[in-house]
């Protein structure tokens, strides 16, 4: 029996990681691209961005922008980027609000502000004009259940939380 089942502790990977976020018209879709691409230190591509024409309250048009990273590779690196651009008091603050940002399928949400992220600095937003980040993880041992606490040293090892 392997170290991590005799301990019962699960073992994770990412699975999934989902950076959404949205273009009004009156923003151009390529600079909207352009700040999620300043996310990460590797290219995104035409084809890693999924994009969905809607409509506003008042007939607006509205662009959502979806980039869902499934390479093991780029996941990696995109999360060594997150946590090389989140500071130890926003680790700390997504630490603190951790229970509430893990839904019952144990994805972590956090959003990162738009309009700084524009300027070059990156940090986490709660205004309307945000970056979705959604991680999700898979449990490698079926057998031993997922807990919030198991979920919580597993992001931390990622260094995104402290």
């Amino acid at each position: 029996m392997p170290a991590n089942e005799q301990s019962g502790i699960p073992k994770f990977k990412i699975r999934q990681i989902d950076i959404r976020t949205h273009a009004h018209a009156t923003e151009s879709i390529d600079k909207v691209k352009k700040l999620v691409q300043n996310l990460f230190s590797f290219d995104l591509t035409e084809n890693e961005f999924i994009i969905e024409h809607c409509s506003g309250q008042y007939g607006q048009r509205i662009s959502s922008l979806l980039v869902r990273l499934k390479i093991q590779k780029l996941i990696k690196q995109a999360l060594e980027d997150l946590a090389h651009h989140l500071s130890i008091i926003e680790k700390e603050k997504l630490a603190s609000e951790f229970h509430s940002r893990l839904d019952e399928k144990f994805k972590f949400y956090f959003r990162l502000d738009k309009q700084n992220s524009a300027m070059g600095h990156i940090c986490l937003g709660n205004k309307s004009e945000t970056i979705q980040v959604i991680i999700m993880i898979q449990n490698k041992t079926p057998n031993i259940p997922i807990s919030v606490e198991a979920a919580r040293d597993y992001y931390k090892q990622l260094h995104l939380i402290e």
